[in-house]
């Protein structure tokens, strides 16, 4: 039946609908709706309406992202260029606003090329991701800082860049941008202005000894990058002094030390000790150090105020004026009128401080570990010291503490410039004293080639004299603008602080991370070793079966024998079987290193009478299972990075990330390691050592050393050089935790020095082992027969079978034709090898702390009145934690332990001055710059913050240097 259209469509009660649609026509004619729509539509009107009356206005972002800043780095718009380099932590500080909603979730950042790839650890496969939480309330604005790695390349990069991810707990990412930084070159390092009014400092970044000068129109890099602080803006100090390690010096000028958090007071102390430097504007700056958390290390109190005039700065005078080329019987003086004279203060020096030389009442210095604070009784912001035409000189050898200079002119009327020392120009390690022994003493780097001196054309009417690798190349970009001093014992260096073997690396500079020379690569091998699964011997094997069968058939039987029940024998069998299984597996999983096992090589580096050690642990993980290990730390200081084996493995396409998560305390996780095979760790921590070395003098003269830390130390031995240059050493032994023992030092030749360990287990290398076996009844050092080369071996029994087993298969496996077992011959090599396999993992040669400690005693330099601890600790030294733990574990950490550090050398000014070798115009135009900056300058103390100069992009191509035309 058809159905009609009408049937179809018309719902019940149709007519209803009708009547209420007329009823609302109805309301409409009478209100115009507004009765009805008033309430419902109020707020969208009042935004059409908004929106008519400011058609340009674009809604909020989601999120407001502020540049990235690296630490030490500047926040102002006009003022923001991050600067750093390749090998280093950095922490970054992120300026981020949720407009919208509240926002919690993990903020990850690293490290980028220029194809937007992830930048690997070199030759591990893995790439560090650094991860921190993240709560932000609705448009509340939040600094969010991290400490990132920025890994070595194969080249020298122009820049460095960063991708920063904020990630939602659903995974979602919410911010995703990047930021980045200049490479500073190899030898150049920053600079920090921690000043109430840093416009007044201005001028120390166009010294001579801060930049060299422009000529024409470019001029060479700067050695220091200056920051300055800002008001209002986060301290630009990282709180770890993993993030120092580019910072070479800080200068205090009226700064509240109240203004930096604990964490970065803690790093600063870190810094110091390691060898950072400080120098502190005296009036207005002492006072409020005093009493603070450096108040032990000044080097001096501030006493009444006094006015300083010429009477004051004649004997300053004598030593720092620097003679004029141009007048032959004048100099640059620092000339101050009685009339006119600076506001400056008394000093009263501390225990173990110094007068600077020729500066007596004028400028103290004091040694704090390997670094070192400086103070000035006058105001380093008296424009007149600006003016002073000896002024670089001043700054760059009394408060810096470099070497003197010398200008010279050649025919072709460019200028030259060196060093009085035995360095060039571009030096790696003359621009900073910070040192970590890991780190900066790498024997392969100076090991190598000779350096030969050549000379740079700059291109600038300026030469330098440089040192170049004997290719003349870095890397595949970038010229070799580095230098390194040839043959550290060809020459008597005055400052051992700068000359004492340490090197830093070609690519990164002094500081640096260090994977893969001098101590890394000692450790790598030795851990390596030490690690080596061992097959079972045979006669293992044979032991095994037959204690089996004798517990089984005679023990069992006799057993229920004399119990009167031989027929319970029977019941006992399988019991015994599956018992001797249990035990046969944990003995070979002991043998073989079955399970997980952690091998680990420390070096634990101390000041004297500092509490606070830098430990260095590189930890080789072997599992039989595919592990995921995380380290956990217990501050937020510890960083752990994958470390290159010992082949050379290369990094793939696809990376591995490494989370190193950062809160109150550090973790390192997602290390993977696979099964039946072997990763190795790098760590690093500064840790608590429950107290510090002291060393003590009695009233006779006599040297006390006293262990007030948690360690006890074994093979403990002291080495100096007194301040007439003779070498003494003095043997102690065991150092108990708390212990005092008076040293007793014995004068001995440069070659004895290190003889009391020569001998001691554990401070022989495995190399060192394996050729004095060799050698102990094969002084020609000619091939041994097979049971020669067993016999040398002086392994037990037992390991002999395998060592023998192993040197046959490899004549075998290797087709040479060896003929009967008994005319097989080997050499030095093939014994070697199978003594690193077969060798006990157990053993304390294979601890490998005699390689590192070879590694450093041969490249290590000591001056005069230097004084080292050497000693071993077998437990743990850190307080970091493997997750899953390790079954087996095997420690040996070398301590280094710095008691007393090499006398500072007379400070000396340079032989003359920059600017007596220019042109008028050239030193007018040095002048003009003074000026400028001085009138960009608002009065002294109105707060007001001056007027900021040239494009901060630009700024290595800034500078002259100031300097005055004519001399005193």
């Amino acid at each position: 039946m058809r159905i009609s259209e009408p049937d179809v469509m018309r719902p019940a009660g149709a007519p209803r609908n009708w009547l209420f649609l007329l009823g609302s026509l109805f309301c409409l004619l009478v209100s115009g709706c507004g009765g009805c729509q008033d309430d419902a539509t109020s707020d969208s009107a009042a935004t059409n309406s908004d929106a008519t009356s400011k058609p340009d206005e674009k809604p909020k972002e989601s999120f407001e992202i502020g540049p990235l800043v690296m630490y030490p780095g500047e926040f102002s718009d006009e003022s923001r260029v991050n600067r750093f380099k390749s090998g280093h932590f950095a922490t970054t500080s992120l300026r981020l606003t949720s407009n919208k909603s509240d926002v919690s979730g993990r903020m990850q950042t690293y490290s980028i090329s220029a194809g937007n790839q992830a930048v690997p650890v070199e030759g591990t496969g893995s790439y560090v991701l650094s991860e921190r939480p993240v709560s932000l309330a609705r448009e509340e604005q939040k600094n969010l800082e991290t400490l990132v790695f920025l890994p070595h390349r194969d080249f020298v990069p122009a820049s460095i860049s960063l991708r920063t991810q904020v990630i939602a707990p659903s995974g979602l990412p919410l911010v995703d941008t990047s930021g980045g930084a200049i490479s500073l070159k190899p030898w150049q390092y920053h600079m920090l202005l921690l000043s109430s009014q840093p416009d007044q400092l201005k001028y120390l970044q166009v010294l001579d000894c801060i930049r060299l000068p422009a000529f024409d129109t470019i001029a060479p890099p700067p050695f220091y990058h200056v920051v300055r602080t800002t008001a209002g803006d986060p301290v630009p100090l990282s709180s770890t002094v993993q993030g120092w390690s580019t910072i070479a010096y800080l200068v205090w000028d009226g700064y509240d030390p109240e203004l930096l958090e604990e964490n970065q007071k803690q790093a600063l102390l870190d810094w110091l000790h390691y060898g950072g430097q400080l120098v502190i504007n005296g009036p207005g700056s002492l006072s409020r150090l005093q009493g603070s958390f450096l108040d032990r290390w000044l080097p001096a109190t501030e006493g009444a105020s006094r006015n300083l005039a010429s009477e004051q700065f004649e004997q300053f005078n004598n030593h720092w004026a620097v003679p004029s080329n141009r007048s032959p019987s004048g100099s640059h003086r620092l000339e101050i009128p009685a009339n006119a004279p600076m506001l400056g203060i008394e000093l009263q020096p501390r225990a173990g401080a110094e007068m600077v030389t020729g500066a007596d009442g004028l400028v103290v210095e004091r040694m704090v570990g390997r670094g070192r604070i400086v103070v000035t009784a006058f105001s380093l912001r008296d424009p007149r010291l600006k003016r002073w035409g000896g002024i670089s000189s001043f700054f760059n050898s009394a408060l810096l503490r470099k070497p003197a200079r010398k200008f010279d002119q050649g025919p072709d009327n460019n200028v030259s410039f060196a060093w009085r020392a035995p360095a060039g120009t571009f030096d790696l390690g003359i621009g900073s004293t910070l040192r970590y022994l890991v780190r900066d003493l790498n024997p392969d780097v100076s090991g190598a080639a000779p350096s030969q001196p050549v000379a740079v054309e700059s291109g600038m009417g300026f030469d330098v004299v440089d040192y170049a690798s004997p290719d003349g190349r870095l890397g595949d970009e970038d010229p070799a603008v580095f230098s390194r001093p040839g043959n550290p014992e060809s020459s008597t260096p005055d400052d051992f602080r700068l000359f004492d073997g340490t090197t830093g690396q070609p690519d990164s500079g002094v500081a640096a991370w260090n994977d893969e020379y001098g101590i890394a690569q000692a450790a790598r091998q030795a851990i390596t070793h030490s690690a080596g699964i061992r097959p079972p011997s045979r006669k293992f094997v044979i032991q095994m079966l037959g204690g089996y069968l004798l517990v089984l058939v005679p023990l069992n039987w006799l057993l229920f024998r004399l119990l009167g029940r031989v027929e319970w024998a029977w019941i006992a069998a399988p019991v015994i079987a599956v018992v001797a299984a249990l035990l046969v597996v944990r003995l070979a999983s002991l043998d073989i290193g079955f399970a997980r096992s952690q091998t680990v090589i420390g070096v634990l580096e101390m000041h004297g009478d500092y509490s606070r050690a830098h430990l260095t642990e590189y930890s080789a993980l072997y599992t039989s299972l595919s592990t995921s290990y995380a380290l956990q730390f217990d501050d937020a200081g510890g960083v752990a990075l994958p470390f290159r084996g010992s082949g050379k493995q290369r990094d793939g396409s696809q990376l591995d990330p490494v989370v190193l998560e950062r809160s109150i305390n550090n973790r390192m996780k997602g290390f993977p390691v696979k099964s039946n095979s072997t990763r190795s760790l790098h760590v690093e921590t500064m840790i608590d050592a429950g107290g510090a070395l002291r060393l003590e003098r009695a009233d006779d003269g006599r040297y006390i050393i006293v262990n007030g830390t948690r360690f006890e130390i074994d093979s403990t031995g002291i080495v100096s050089m007194t301040e007439a240059g003779q070498y003494q050493a003095a043997w102690i032994g065991a150092l108990a935790a708390g212990q005092s023992v008076e040293i007793r030092f014995q004068q001995v030749q440069a070659s004895q020095l290190y003889n009391s360990w020569a001998e001691t287990a554990g401070f022989v290398s495995f190399e060192k082992h394996a050729r004095k076996l060799w050698l102990a009844n094969n002084e020609t050092n000619s091939p041994l027969t097979l049971d020669e080369t067993v016999a040398a071996s002086g392994l037990d029994e037992q390991k002999q079978t395998g060592f023998r087993d192993y040197l046959i298969r490899q004549v075998r496996n290797g087709n040479r034709p060896g003929g009967a077992d008994s005319e097989m011959l080997f050499g030095f090599d093939a014994f070697r090898t199978a003594l690193e396999i077969y060798g006990s993992p157990d053993d304390e040669l294979g601890h490998g702390m005699g390689a590192v400690f070879d590694a450093i005693r041969s490249q290590w330099r000591i001056g005069p009145g230097q004084m080292r601890l050497f000693g071993a600790i077998r437990q743990p030294a850190g307080t970091h934690t493997l997750v899953p733990e390790a079954t087996q574990k095997t420690h040996a950490t070398l301590l280094v332990a710095h008691l007393r550090p090499a006398m500072l050398p007379p400070a000396a000014p340079d032989s003359n001055a920059l600017q007596d070798f220019l042109a008028k115009q050239d030193q007018d135009r040095w002048l003009r710059e003074i000026e400028d900056i001085n009138k960009s300058l608002p009065d002294a103390g109105d707060g007001k913050p001056g007027s900021d100069e040239g494009n901060p992009a630009e700024e290595d191509g800034l500078g002259p240097a100031p300097g005055d035309s004519g001399s005193g």
